[in-house]
């Protein structure tokens, strides 16, 4: 098993997205359907539309090794995916891929966080559009955390028509997946599907992360409550981030209660998207020094909004008027520079009035 940083590979997918930002056709030299192989002995069934791609793959059909499924999109000679072992296998991993395309007949590994075994994928077999369009079809749940539901061929060559559920984007006003692809249920996936907004998936997908700071977030519940901080968090659902505590969850090996203190730092970054709206809004809480514990709004590159906490872990709504910047593409950052009392920060639950763009 092999593990990188996180940070490292969000890098590339943003590097990837940004392609996709200004090639908004999603022309594709490749089509990736068919039965691969890879160097960790397992066999892949992959299926691609448009720019995006699936995949199911499995160590043995006899045997209960492991088995995953993936999910990602296509931009040039670069592929990007999340991945999960599902319960058919004894695994229970999951994480992120970045690939490169070596040729129509093989990928290889770039990038890659959950501990992924494998790094080459040779093809096996190209299938022909008879094969792909033969009977028999399965429906089942999507990728855990993406929502939504897919119906397609168990594997290719046994599956008839696919058709999928767009990705809702989390954290967003209500109906905002309906205003996002009414009337076209077969419309390409937008990436910004990839990004986390109130990180419920209990990830940082979508967000690339510097120094330390990150490095147990999202937070578990109200951690504050439970170490007897007379401070609420006030967190929407079950996961923030609060760069003072460090208790991830349950599966952690670690306790409700834990603290990794002031001293640690470091930022958080999302993927680029465009502002479509007037209104961004987020809670935040934490520590209150502007220069050095604070979430801002980036414009090519340049901090151009900036908020901060109250030195009350108590976590407020903050809403920012974007409508100079409609139109304009932007990241947001979350910064711990902070040392000694306070120096952490809190954010949660990005909501925008219009959901933004690739």
């Amino acid at each position: 098993m092999r593990t990188v940083d996180l940070n490292r590979i969000l890098i590339f997918i943003i590097a990837v997205l940004t392609i996709v930002a200004i090639c908004p056709a999603w022309a594709q030299d490749f089509d990736f359907t068919g039965i691969w192989n890879c160097d960790d002995g397992g066999t892949y069934y992959i299926k691609q539309i448009d720019n995006v791609i699936w995949w199911y793959g499995e160590q043995s059909t006899t045997t209960s090794g492991w088995t995953n499924v993936a999910q990602g999109i296509v931009v040039g000679k670069t592929i990007a995916l999340s991945w999960a072992d599902v319960p058919k296998g004894d695994s229970s991993g999951s994480g992120s891929l970045v690939l490169d395309v070596i040729s129509n007949l093989e990928l290889k590994v770039r990038e890659e966080q959950g501990a992924f075994a494998g790094t080459t994928w040779n093809r096996q077999q190209t299938l022909s559009h008879g094969q792909q369009q033969s009977a028999g079809k399965v429906t089942h749940s999507s990728v855990p955390g993406t929502g939504g539901s897919m119906t397609h061929s168990s594997v290719p060559g046994t599956g008839g028509s696919m058709t999928h559920s767009p990705v809702p984007i989390t954290g967003q006003p209500p109906n905002a997946t309906q205003t996002q692809v009414s009337g076209n249920p077969t419309k390409i996936i937008q990436p910004q599907a990839l990004i986390t907004w109130d990180f419920e998936v209990g990830n940082l997908n979508g967000w690339t992360k510097t120094g330390n700071a990150f490095d147990y977030q999202p937070t578990y519940k109200d951690n504050p409550t439970a170490r007897n901080r007379e401070e609420p968090s006030n967190q929407q659902g079950n996961y923030w981030i609060g760069t003072y505590e460090k208790y991830p969850g349950p599966n952690s090996g670690l306790n409700p209660g834990d603290v990794q203190g002031d001293e640690q730092t470091g930022t958080l970054t999302s993927l680029p998207f465009v502002i479509n709206g007037d209104k961004i809004s987020f809670l935040i809480g934490g520590g209150c020094d502007l220069n050095t514990v604070h979430a801002d709004l980036l414009v090519d590159g340049i901090p151009v909004l900036t908020a901060t906490g109250k030195c009350a872990e108590t976590m407020e709504r903050m809403e920012w008027d974007v409508s100079a910047y409609k139109g304009r593409e932007a990241m947001l950052q979350v910064v711990d520079s902070g040392l000694g009392n306070w120096g952490h920060i809190n954010f949660d639950d990005v909501r925008f009035d219009l959901p933004p763009t690739m």
